[in-house]
């Protein structure tokens, strides 16, 4: 058995999925977002890795988006190398 997982805000959209299924003759159950609990796991270390290295870049381009920040750009960076 497979098991599927469909979110949608749009009515319509619920109505024409809800057809399908129903003209497959598929078993279905509709929750609201309230029972459905999300599916979280922990970061694998290089994720988490990956990760805080994102974060700290995004922290870079809004200091630099303020002014409070100078980057290089990328022919300087690779000059530096």
């Amino acid at each position: 058995m497979a098991t599927f997982m469909v979110s949608t805000d749009d009515k319509k959209s619920e109505k024409v999925l809800k057809a399908f299924l129903n003209a497959l003759e598929l078993n279905y159950e509709i929750k609201s977002k309230d029972e459905v609990e999300p599916k979280v796991r922990p970061f694998k270390k290089k994720e988490k890795q990956i990760y805080e290295s994102l974060k700290g870049s995004l922290t870079d381009i809004k200091k630099w988006k303020k002014g409070e920040l100078e980057l290089k750009d990328a022919k300087a960076f690779l000059n530096g190398l």
